[in-house]
């Protein structure tokens, strides 16, 4: 275990997955719960996620970039309201559902290049306004970014399915391409739009 800290700024290599709030409790000179900002490096796991969001009630501003874990759990950080930074693991591959639900004080966030799948909800009530889908994207949930303020969104060619209401309530100003990869669009995908302008363009490969 490595540990800095400074003025509730938290830097932790963890030891072990499982182990963030061993190494917290062992490391620092404040309760847990007045932690403000927190870089993690090292493998972790659910149960250090959960250790996250459940006992670090002043946690602003969350850095997992170095962190190695291949799964954001369901429910991860559902309803963390003052998160307002967050940057996710590189080695990320899905996310679950439910994951930063609620999470209104999250406005940017760049989406790991190997990311293929977006869980149901996983991003609905955060204030996130525009969003970068990478090659590797191929299904993104229900309501998954449903009542953002989204205005642009990219995709890169390799998403097959976008779930019902996915995008539902949001803030598009773009004209939206598809590639031919793409098999379904839920319902009401892009319904409910406050003030969309461009076109719609979907493949013939939609079923």
């Amino acid at each position: 275990m490595q540990m800095s800290n400074q003025s509730n700024q938290v830097a932790v290599q963890v030891s072990a997955p499982g182990s963030i709030g061993t190494d917290l409790a062992l490391g620092l000179r404040m309760p847990v719960a007045k932690v403000v900002g927190l870089t993690v490096s090292g493998e972790i796991n659910e149960q250090d996620i959960m250790q996250m969001n459940k006992n670090m009630m002043s946690l602003l501003y969350l850095d997992l970039s170095d962190a190695i874990v291949d799964n954001i759990p369901d429910d991860a950080f559902n309803g963390k309201q003052q998160l307002l930074s967050l940057v996710l693991p590189k080695t990320t591959k899905v996310v679950g559902n439910s994951a930063f639900k609620g999470c209104s004080g999250i406005e940017e966030l760049q989406m790991p290049m190997d990311v293929t799948e977006i869980g149901d909800e996983a991003f609905t009530g955060t204030n996130i306004r525009s969003m970068d889908f990478n090659y590797a994207l191929k299904k993104i949930g229900n309501r998954a970014f449903a009542n953002t303020p989204l205005k642009e969104i990219s995709f890169q060619n390799k998403v097959e399915s976008i779930g019902n209401e996915a995008f539902y309530g949001c803030n598009l100003e773009q004209e939206l391409l598809f590639s031919e990869t793409l098999r379904s669009i839920g319902d009401r995908a892009f319904d409910g739009q406050r003030g969309i302008s461009g076109h719609l363009t979907i493949p013939e490969s939609v079923a």
